[in-house]
């Protein structure tokens, strides 16, 4: 297609160029990269204010200037003294939605208070009978649609039209989103105590088709991106010029979640041709590259992850021993296009998914409250242990035993009265843990010789 070019475009390298030059790591932690916000952080009545959840306009500079509006949720915390960079997340909406309707059903900004997210939602722009949406840099390409879409599906846009880019699998518009993040990016900076190495990206749908545009076209900028029931178009994996091998060593800064319903149709799991007629790229194949971007072992296998399955049966996968630290995961729930797990799981997962990382490796700021475990079905749970779960359940475990123990011991001797045992009983009972193991064996005078009573140890189980 035909990019639009304005004389005040700042290309990606800029931009990390501009980051680079807004930094003052002075008084911040290592990994924080502070934009130049922090300096002045009660500049404006918006800061003085405390918690902001307002629209914003940003003129940009494209083929034409135009007003670019976005949906903007600042915490509290912006109002610190001194102030601590934030991290940033942009989030898209999908084809035919809006940036207030997508932030009311994400919930980022409340999800992310605790660790002191901003979230911008940019609009799109709706210069077409289709619907607001984006431009993932696909249009005027004619191979990545079948001759049967679905009638209404295509249209060329107005900005399309004028730009001569209009062809058959045109859908969305021709204004610069590539562009208008690098300004709404610029904006941010200048206004907030950012982050800047903790910049990140979600979309759904047609706002995920547009992330992945962005990470090519803009490589270095993001910590992580997620997508939800979004897949690249044919031809696209890679970027529309190969800009992941181009640019490989600046994406290797990249993490990569990927979440997909198992019955969409629109944007199926398994790529090729969609139930509307467009053509996708398989996920696997998306992973497979970015696997390879990371160094990452192959194949995939379950992903360590400390919640159950839920209702929706989110079962997840990554690439093990990335040499990069980072993770490539993909998971997928049951549910169709525009399905999203129940509740607010998919969000949590998100979350916890892109704080954990920043641009210089894992980040030592990821702060987030802990995820209550999803409610387990019938249909399996997804449990991978990790060294702290390991723990509580070897300590439970031998708590169990120890308890155990006490109670056949209740039993034989006929002693029902509490304390179980007591401290001149202890030889016995250190003799009866021979019989659950060498482990509980100590537990006999370190936990039961203080003859503490059976709902002690429920109400602390």
């Amino acid at each position: 297609m035909v990019r639009p070019r304005a004389h005040g475009v700042i290309t990606c390298f800029a931009l990390a160029a501009f980051a680079a030059r807004t930094t003052c790591r002075s008084g911040f932690a290592a990994d924080a990269a502070a934009s130049v916000g922090c300096h002045h952080p009660h500049g404006t009545s918006s800061h003085s204010a405390g918690k902001v959840a307002e629209w914003r306009s940003l003129p940009v500079d494209d083929f034409e200037t135009v007003e670019r509006r976005f949906w903007l949720v600042a915490p509290a915390s912006l109002r610190r003294q001194p102030p601590v960079p934030a991290p940033l997340l942009l989030a898209f909406h999908g084809q035919g939605s809006d940036a207030w309707d997508f932030s009311a059903k994400m919930r980022f900004g409340e999800l992310g208070e605790g660790a002191g997210l901003f979230v911008a939602y940019p609009q799109g722009m709706r210069d077409g009978p289709v619907g607001a949406g984006w431009n993932d840099g696909t249009a005027g390409d004619g191979t990545t649609c079948t001759g049967e879409v679905e009638p209404g599906q295509t249209a060329c846009y107005q900005s399309c039209d004028r730009l001569g880019a209009c062809g058959r699998c045109n859908w969305a518009t021709c204004y610069d989103d590539r562009l208008f993040s690098e300004s709404l990016l610029r904006a941010l900076f200048d206004e907030f105590c950012i982050d800047t190495s903790r910049v990140y990206l979600v979309g759904e749908s047609n706002g995920g088709t547009l992330i992945h545009h962005l990470v090519h076209e803009m490589p270095g900028t993001f910590a992580a991106f997620a997508t939800f029931y979004a897949l690249p178009l044919l031809g696209y994996a890679a970027g529309a010029r190969g800009q992941a091998l181009r640019h490989s060593a600046a994406l290797r800064s990249t993490a990569l979640l990927q979440l997909s319903a198992r019955e969409d149709t629109i944007i199926p799991v398994s790529g090729g041709v969609s139930s509307q007629g467009w053509i996708y790229e398989p996920r696997a194949k998306v992973q497979a590259l970015w696997a390879g971007l990371h160094g990452c072992a192959s194949p995939s296998g379950p992903a360590r992850l400390n919640w159950s399955a839920g209702p929706s049966s989110i079962v997840c996968d990554e690439y093990p021993r990335c040499e990069t630290g980072r993770r490539i995961m993909s998971c997928t729930y049951e549910g169709n296009h525009g399905d999203r797990p129940s509740g607010d799981e998919g969000q949590k997962l998100t979350l916890w998914f892109l704080l954990q990382f920043s641009r210089e490796g894992v980040s030592s700021q990821a702060r987030v409250a802990p995820l209550r475990p999803l409610n387990a079905d019938s249909r399996g749970v997804l449990v991978v242990l990790d060294a702290w779960s390991f723990a509580a359940l070897v300590v439970f475990v031998v708590l169990g035993a120890s308890l155990g123990g006490a109670v056949l011991h209740a039993i034989v001797t006929q002693e029902w009265s509490l304390p179980l045992v007591h401290d001149d009983d202890l030889d016995k009972y250190e003799h009866l843990g021979h019989t659950f193991g060498s482990v509980a064996k100590p537990f006999g005078g370190a936990v039961w010789g203080h003859a503490w009573h059976v709902r002690d140890y429920t109400g602390d189980l």
